[in-house]
């Protein structure tokens, strides 16, 4: 018996991988002169009254939509693409265009949601390594982004 070797790609995350890779260049593309900013969001964390594994998933999805939906009341996020990741405790890495978000407001909301802390935000200066970061990692869990992120 054969053990599953995780190195490797199965045809199955290649073709997300694929398809991942052009429903984010589809407007980078498009938009080059936008300004694009980074967001790394880390998932649920140990305070929160939602952090069984089988709900985590779940919980995470329901919490970046919160998150998306305040910031784009105030009108700082405009249009975006996430990707949930398995790094960590699972990650949610973020690409916008709008206005930039005080790291303070950033970290204060997403505690709220989540109860966990760790957030950061950069603007998006070398496009290729941010596409390579968000597409190429061991594992994505699943791939947002809002209707006016595609052309």
């Amino acid at each position: 018996m054969s053990k599953l070797d995780l190195s490797e790609p199965t045809r199955f995350q290649k073709r997300r991988n694929r398809l991942m890779y052009m429903a984010l260049m589809s407007r980078m593309n498009k938009f080059p002169d936008d300004k694009y900013r980074f967001v790394t969001l880390t998932g649920v964390g140990v305070n929160c009254k939602f952090s069984p594994l089988s709900e985590k998933h779940a919980y995470d999805k329901k919490f970046f939509q919160s998150f998306v939906k305040h910031f784009r009341r105030l009108g700082l996020i405009e249009e975006y693409f996430a990707v949930k990741t398995d790094e960590g405790l699972g990650v949610i890495h973020l690409v916008y265009t709008g206005k930039s978000i005080r790291y303070h407001d950033l970290r204060a909301v997403w505690l709220s949601l989540s109860g966990s802390w760790n957030v950061s935000i950069r603007l998006v200066k070398d496009k290729p390594a941010i596409m390579r970061e968000l597409v190429y990692q061991r594992y994505q869990y699943r791939y947002w982004f809002s209707r006016g992120w595609k052309c």
